[in-house]
């Protein structure tokens, strides 16, 4: 571009592409990520006090713990998370510890892995590559569910694994290798996230378009990419939800559902949106049923979807309109660029033959937001969007460093949302 070629915005990209700057840049968020993580481990992982869910979850392994990990699952549990809680717990003294420990790990091991990707897989070099790292360690710890007895940290972790080894899958095929071993941890990798969180279904869409693309581009490969990705879902799944299958012919699911009450999280949730409470308390959801009667609330997510179709498409609308907030808020400019690859699929066959990633978190992106975004929900949580994170970031740097012939320009994007993300929460973090 010619204006890039302006001697003052050459000069000034000379200065925000420097070494010292970017040397700076890299430190300040680096810094402001260290910042957020001692923020979180003293409030929370240090604290033993417990809030939201950290009961529900600690009650379950402490079931695990007493009754053994077949028992537990078969009643309804997160079983690979109680599993890994079981491998943990001899290094701990209380299994709050343990149970926030795994979150924590979780965190350093998502930034390992997905810098890991970046670096042998996306070929992403030098300067930019430290950028990126560096991005990651000071966007990753910013929600505290990760130093909390949650299951989030962990589920991002698999399912992050599942997408880079769907994504070395199709690089392979681009070049004509062998694909079984990657697809088949694919599918384990995902496997193992139903046994996590049940909002892996919410990710079912997306992955069913990624595979018709592949249809449309690898006709003769597809099937036994799809086969092989299958068997390692149906081995990950058969082995962690096992006991459920055999006692009660159902998958193991942590159920929310408080002791004693009839009415669903679906209507309460349904309760909330159409009353704008935010927290309107069971009792409340139980008198509605009572004075109107049993049918006047759907009793699943699913058919919340169909009973009235005006309030669905209202909280459509909603939260399509809330979901672009947080993400602005932790990525900065890097949300933006994330969308500039939209306009490669004009020549969709060549975009998958040559970035496959960036097709990948693109669909998986899009899919996602718009079926979170059409569920019933009093509100919309941003640690729902923990793996998007993830994706778009490193999506994003990698289109910079693979399309922006302009090097001093991309270095100058990243060190300039390096500088003020991480200053932001170097100075605002955690003020009320």
């Amino acid at each position: 571009m010619k204006i890039l070629e302006h001697k003052a915005i050459d000069g000034l990209l000379r200065i925000l592409s420097s070494g010292l700057i970017s040397a700076m840049a890299i430190v300040v968020a680096v810094a402001g990520g260290i910042r957020v993580f001692i923020h979180y481990w003293n409030r929370f992982f240090v604290d033993k006090e417990l809030g939201g869910d950290e009961t529900l979850f600690l009650q379950s392994f402490q079931s695990t713990l007493t009754n053994g990990w077949y028992e537990s699952t078969a009643a309804g549990s997160a079983s690979f998370f109680n599993l890994t809680g079981l491998l943990f717990d001899p290094l701990f003294s209380d299994s709050i510890y343990t149970l926030r420990f795994i979150g924590v790990l979780s965190l350093v091991l998502t930034i390992v892995v997905w810098s890991y990707f970046a670096w042998r897989t996306l070929q992403i070099k030098g300067i930019m590559l430290v950028q990126l790292i560096a991005f990651l360690i000071l966007v990753g710890p910013m929600r505290n569910h990760y130093f909390r007895i949650y299951t989030d940290g962990l589920f991002v972790l698999f399912l992050s694994l599942a997408i880079i080894y769907l994504t070395v899958t199709f690089l392979k095929l681009s070049k004509g290798q062998n694909f079984v071993w990657t697809t088949l941890l694919a599918g384990l990798f995902l496997g193992i996230s139903t046994a996590i969180r049940e909002l892996v279904i919410l990710y079912i869409p997306g992955l069913l378009l990624v595979f018709l693309l592949l249809i449309y581009w690898q006709r003769k490969r597809a099937i036994p990419v799809m086969v092989y990705f299958g068997v390692g879902l149906l081995v990950a799944v058969l082995a962690l939800h096992y006991p459920a299958i055999v006692e009660h012919g159902n998958l193991s699911v942590q159920s929310k559902q408080p002791v004693g009450i009839e009415a669903t999280w679906a209507q309460w949730q349904y309760i909330s949106f159409i009353s704008g409470d935010s927290s309107p308390g069971w009792e409340k959801v139980t008198n509605y049923l009572q004075e109107n009667g049993e049918n006047s609330l759907p009793k699943s997510y699913s058919e919340s979807l169909t009973f009235d179709i005006g309030v669905t498409l209202e909280n459509f609308i909603y939260s399509l309109s809330l979901t672009p907030n947080p993400f602005f808020r932790s990525l900065g400019v890097i949300f933006i660029l994330f969308f500039i690859p939209v306009f490669k699929f004009g020549r969709i066959k060549k975009f998958i033959s040559e970035q496959p990633f960036l097709v990948i978190a693109l669909v998986l992106f899009f899919a996602y937001a718009l079926t979170l975004s059409i569920q019933i929900l009093h509100d919309m949580q941003f640690r729902w969007y923990l793996l998007m994170v993830y994706l778009i970031a490193v999506s994003s740097i990698y289109f910079l460093y693979q399309n922006i012939p302009n090097r001093k320009l991309a270095i100058s994007i990243l060190n300039s949302n390096l500088f003020v993300i991480g200053t932001a929460n170097l100075l605002l973090f955690g003020m009320q």
